[in-house]
């Protein structure tokens, strides 16, 4: 269940327009949610979390590692050269 609230409220962040077009590890990700949407205290994101739910949620590892496209309004891509132009975001995990 935790998962699904985490890659929703991802997702939502990420088609907020003043978070696209950059390129921000998995924590700056974390800490836009948390600011921004104010989840409940029991659902305060960090970034391993983030990243968990992401490789726990079989459709959206997919789209990431495939087309990157997750909607008809979202590309996201995970440790990819971002292509010039269009709304497009990156989850870039710094190791």
């Amino acid at each position: 269940m935790e998962n699904k609230y985490f890659i929703s409220a991802f997702i939502e962040a990420a088609k907020n327009p003043m978070f696209q077009h950059r390129w921000m590890p998995a924590e700056t990700w974390a800490e836009l949610v948390n600011h921004y949407y104010k989840p409940p205290i029991n659902l305060l994101l960090d970034s391993k979390q983030l990243l968990t739910a992401i490789a726990r949620t079989k459709w959206f590892q997919t789209a990431l590692e495939t087309t990157g496209l997750v909607d008809e309004d979202l590309s996201i891509y995970k440790n990819r050269y971002r292509p010039y132009g269009g709304k497009q975001i990156c989850l870039n995990k710094e190791t």
